[in-house]
């Protein structure tokens, strides 16, 4: 059994030896190019992206009141208040 066993084991190197002994050449690829052309990729997108659109909020109408023009006296006598009676100060509080 043993004697089977080795002669079958030694049947299959052999033909593995003989499978070897083939070579096979193929023919190899070569790419040319022209030498006198930049070494320079360029990429280029094939067409413009397209642009979310933008949505604009509408102007608040609360501000209307705040863009008014000021009386000049009652400006200064308002600065002259804040300034010596300190109230902007009350109102952080």
């Amino acid at each position: 059994m043993r004697f089977q066993i080795l002669a079958l084991c030694l049947c299959g190197l052999y033909s593995n030896a003989g499978f070897a002994a083939e070579l096979i050449e193929l023919e190899g690829t070569a790419l040319r190019g022209e030498q006198e052309q930049p070494k320079v990729l360029y990429l280029v997108p094939w067409g413009t992206p397209d642009s979310p659109a933008i949505e604009v909020p509408e102007p608040e109408k609360e501000l209307d009141g705040a863009l008014r023009p000021l009386d000049r006296q009652a400006f200064r006598q308002s600065l002259y208040y804040r300034k010596n009676l300190k109230i902007g100060d009350l109102d952080q509080q």
